[in-house]
């Protein structure tokens, strides 16, 4: 999608679009899927700076500034305030206090700016012990193991523990993109960003971000929602489909708008369905090829790294096996080996492409459409589905998915046939 705009963040939530500059096409603000907020697990913190600072991106969009990060890199003018908070075990049982944490022990996430030397800067006692965790699934295990009294980080919420209200600032300004010394994208992104708030934009924008939150209001629980790479959700090795390493982990409890297949509910369970989903085919520009989606026994297929759109569905639906199939591990590869003509079709989701025709026929690899897709076991469909139909028969779902689809031209959202 290719416009004029902004990347912006409104808490925990990503809109991207591209800054498009005169004369030069657009220019892509590429962003590094690790969220440094302590969300992730294992978060290579090390490949951040050093993908920074070797230029495979601009910047690292929603990281915090602290004084030991500038010391070796610089942020744009902060789009977000952030706070950090303990988390103890439920009802606090070990009566922690965070004025006052010189006889506790402390744990945090590794590589997060919430780190000892920010306990020393707030002057609120040095901790007994400092437990550091390799991640979210390590914190949490020990502060409900009773190892570590209190878990210190960014989050406002945690399955099992409760986030005390006392509120503290790490951070030097805020949370902005973090760049090399040095880069010049700051002096775009500065005045831009100060325009676009002044504009009354980004509130408005925040408000409507809010509304992704009504499901979870609905049911009484507290969500978050993180960008995470995609095969931490699902992926395809050798041929074959298996979870994503971050939802088997438990490092997120859900991922949201995955279309349950055959594949996938073997070993991954879903709620009822939030949308329909359909798969189609996409073709070089004019079908120079003359593919035909009704006989690809002689065709070499592309789909995505995880995709439910996949060469079993392709046989399941009667289409028959391709000579060859390609797993692309993005889009844009997959959008390369379409433009240099080694694939003759992409079989994906996708309803629309900038560079690439897609053949109207519509395709069901899907058993139940589009919903959260969780662990099997997990008890979050009890309390998402009954939510979420109160939702709908609200008539928000419905007033907000014609408002994307008008945004989006009709491709974005499909509403549900019950």
């Amino acid at each position: 999608m290719e416009t004029e705009g902004l990347i912006i963040l409104c808490k925990y939530i990503l809109y991207v679009e591209f800054h498009k500059e005169p004369d030069q096409g657009v220019r892509r603000f590429r962003v590094l899927w690790y969220d440094e907020q302590g969300h992730v697990i294992g978060a290579d913190l090390d490949l951040v700076r050093e993908g920074l600072m070797a230029g495979w991106f601009d910047g690292c969009m929603g990281f915090v500034s602290s004084p030991e990060r500038m010391n070796s890199v610089e942020f744009t003018d902060p789009f977000r305030i952030q706070q950090s908070s303990f988390a103890v075990q439920r009802g606090n049982p070990k009566g922690f206090n965070p004025a006052d944490i010189s006889n506790s022990i402390i744990t945090y996430l590794d590589g997060a700016y919430t780190n000892e030397e920010c306990l020393k800067r707030l002057n609120i006692g040095t901790p007994k012990q400092i437990i550091v965790a390799k991640g979210i699934l390590e914190g949490r295990e020990l502060m409900l193991n009773g190892t570590a009294d209190a878990l210190f980080s960014p989050r406002t919420a945690f399955r099992r523990l409760d986030v005390l209200d006392t509120k503290y600032r790490c951070d030097s300004k805020g949370t902005g993109v973090m760049i090399k010394k040095g880069s010049d994208l700051a002096s775009w992104w500065n005045p831009a960003f100060k325009v676009f708030y002044e504009s009354g934009r980004y509130t408005k924008h925040c408000a409507t971000i809010n509304e992704k939150y009504k499901v979870c209001k609905i049911a009484g629980e507290k969500c978050e929602i993180l960008i995470q790479p995609f095969e931490e959700c699902v992926r395809t090795y050798n041929g074959k489909f298996y979870p994503g390493r971050g939802l088997m982990a438990g490092w997120f409890d859900a991922c949201v708008n995955f279309v349950s297949s055959v594949d996938r509910v073997n070993s991954l369970s879903f709620t009822n369905k939030i949308r329909e989903a359909y798969s189609k085919f996409a073709v070089y520009k004019g079908n120079p090829k003359g593919f035909d989606p009704n006989n690809i026994s002689e065709s070499t297929i592309v789909h995505l790294n995880g995709a439910y759109a996949n060469e079993q569905c392709m046989v399941r639906i009667g289409l028959g096996r391709p000579k060859r199939v390609i797993v692309a591990a993005t889009i844009d590869e997959a959008k390369a080996l379409m433009l240099n003509q080694t694939g003759d079709a992409l079989f994906s989701q996708r309803s629309s492409f900038n560079e690439l025709d897609v053949i109207p026929t519509d395709f069901h690899c899907d058993i139940n459409g589009s919903s959260m897709m969780v662990k099997k076991g997990s008890t979050l469909p009890d309390w998402w589905n009954p939510a979420f139909d109160k939702y709908y028969k609200s008539g928000a779902y419905s007033t907000n998915c014609e408002g994307a689809n008008k945004k989006y031209g009709g491709h974005y959202l499909f509403t549900i046939k019950f």
